[in-house]
């Protein structure tokens, strides 16, 4: 059951447009030892530096032996499979949060660890963030199950665990907004926070901003009474980039019905529209990345 299941979560992460790394380490093999019965997933932090995942998470630790999680979510947003087997991460169940899970000293079978790299006492990166629900919404659907089988570490610990985190002291995140935008992921939407931003600023540009004076927006949407030769094609632009922040399923499906519109609208060529825009996009983000510093990859977790 154990590596099937890893093997599924790797397909169904690839199709909801996370970057998963398999080739990191032998996960096929990796484990404790004990038979996975999986029911659900625990997240957790690694307390050590924004980062990849690094080899301690399979090797352990003096006082535990590893493998410490099944998957690691890089700082990028990538996720790194690290054993498919059960791993020693969760400890006994039984935290005030624990339940639908039982209380059992056994609890590592029973669920999927994620550990994610970064400190705890600062937030996880919105890619992180990002991966972190979507393979929340992997697992309900492998185990045909609702978000409430996803916990933190916090919820279900007995001896005082508070991860994952966000700021110090010991402040855990909201699992119960992780849990909202897992149903939502099941329920088809795949877009990040900066995604729904970008589309958001289109529109404002399209229409007019918020803000008065920053974008005055095109005459035809501003002025009914103002009639441009091109009012049919914003207005199909407008409405589209509604739908598609309500019903799109994927961001490239989002992408390409907004390059069809233009590219009908002005005859070209619209696979080479969307192949320019994809290339633009992906050079401001390797621009971006570059920018900012990376740190050191830490040795183990706390």
């Amino acid at each position: 059951m154990s590596v099937a299941f890893a093997t599924e979560v790797i397909r169904r992460l690839r199709a909801r447009g996370v970057v998963v790394s398999d080739n990191w380490t032998d996960w096929r093999r990796n484990g404790n030892g004990q038979t996975s019965a999986y029911a659900g997933g625990i997240m957790h932090h690694t307390a050590t530096a924004y980062g990849d995942a690094f080899p301690a998470l399979v090797a352990g630790r003096p006082d535990l032996s590893g493998p410490l999680c099944n998957s690691a979510g890089c700082s990028d947003g990538s996720i790194t499979i690290v054993a498919a087997h059960p791993a020693n991460h969760a400890g006994a169940s039984g935290g005030r949060g624990t339940r639908p899970f039982p209380d059992t000293g056994v609890f590592n079978r029973m669920v999927w660890g994620h550990e994610i790299v970064y400190p705890g006492t600062n937030p996880m990166t919105d890619a992180q963030w990002h991966s972190m629900v979507q393979l929340g919404a992997v697992i309900c659907e492998i185990l045909n199950r609702g978000p409430e089988w996803i916990k933190g570490h916090y919820e279900t610990s007995v001896t005082g665990k508070w991860d994952p985190g966000f700021a110090p002291p010991d402040r855990s995140i909201s699992m119960n907004d992780v849990r909202a935008q897992i149903h939502d992921a099941l329920e088809g939407d795949m877009f990040t926070p900066a995604d729904r931003q970008f589309l958001d600023d289109i529109k404002e540009q399209l229409t007019g901003s918020r803000e008065p004076g920053q974008f005055p927006g095109f005459p035809s949407f501003v002025d009914p009474t103002v009639k441009l030769s091109d009012v049919d094609f914003l207005r199909r632009i407008d409405q589209r980039v509604n739908t598609l922040l309500a019903h799109s399923d994927t961001q490239q499906e989002a992408l390409r019905d907004l390059t069809q519109a233009v590219s009908e609208q002005h005859g070209i060529d619209g696979d080479q529209l969307l192949s320019a825009i994809t290339t633009a996009i992906n050079e401001e983000l390797e621009r971006a990345s570059l920018g900012s510093s990376k740190s050191p990859r830490p040795e183990q977790p706390a």
